[in-house]
């Protein structure tokens, strides 16, 4: 069996790590530094510089939390995590976790261990308590409240499915051109009818993405 077809195989039978590893190996013995690059990115993280494939926006809700009993006389929920409608609704960011850290959220929220979430900055919380002085009947306890992103579970979830789709199609596309690897190595010829196969991580090649977000490279 030829290296693409070997790839073909994992993408729809192993976990995404170890598709990463062989599409890692795939694409160096491809040259093909681009592909590689994202293939990194995934397994370390993305920097601040690097694209931002589109499947690793996600959607947001703002939660605030008491961080110790309200009187219940105020009208809230005395002490836990809560959300609050109708502010920064529709937000979305960019996820940079390596993928590692990824699938370990999901083992998190698999078990029952809650959601993905995100402190909000100083600033932008400071602001919200401004906001908030005005609706809400507690002003009093707007200091003891902290803000944070909680990120869309389901989105969260589908990233190492993404991941596994991309290098499959990849693979199948390299497969389609007359590339396969066969004897564990790849013919001149091949790595030249490789240079015209992509993978298309958002609505554009490798790299032809752009950014939008917050790179959010360490959440809780």
């Amino acid at each position: 069996m030829g290296l693409v077809n070997e790839l073909q195989e994992s993408a729809e039978r192993d976990d995404v790590a170890t598709v990463l590893r062989r599409a890692v190996r795939l694409s160096s013995k491809l040259g093909r530094n681009d592909i590689t690059s994202w293939l990194e990115a995934e397994q370390s993280g993305y920097g601040d510089a690097a694209p931002q494939p589109e499947y690793r926006v996600v959607g947001t809700s703002l939660y605030y939390s008491t961080n110790g009993y309200v009187p219940a006389g105020f009208g809230r929920l005395r002490n836990g995590s809560y959300p609050l409608p109708g502010i920064l609704d529709g937000q979305q960011h960019f996820v940079g976790a390596s993928i590692g850290t990824v699938c370990s959220w999901i083992e998190n929220i698999k078990n029952g261990g809650g959601s993905v979430s995100h402190p909000l900055d100083k600033s932008l919380s400071n602001d919200l308590r401004k906001l908030l002085v005005n609706a809400t009947n507690l002003p009093e306890y707007l200091p003891q409240l902290s803000f944070q992103l909680v990120f869309n579970s389901a989105q969260i979830l589908d990233i190492p499915e993404q991941v596994k789709n991309r290098v499959l199609k990849w693979a199948c596309e390299l497969e389609a051109a007359g590339v396969t690897g066969d004897g564990a190595t790849f013919s001149n010829a091949e790595k030249r009818l490789a240079e015209s196969v992509t993978i298309n991580i958002s609505h554009s090649t490798v790299e032809q993405l752009t950014s939008s977000g917050i790179n959010l490279k360490a959440t809780k």
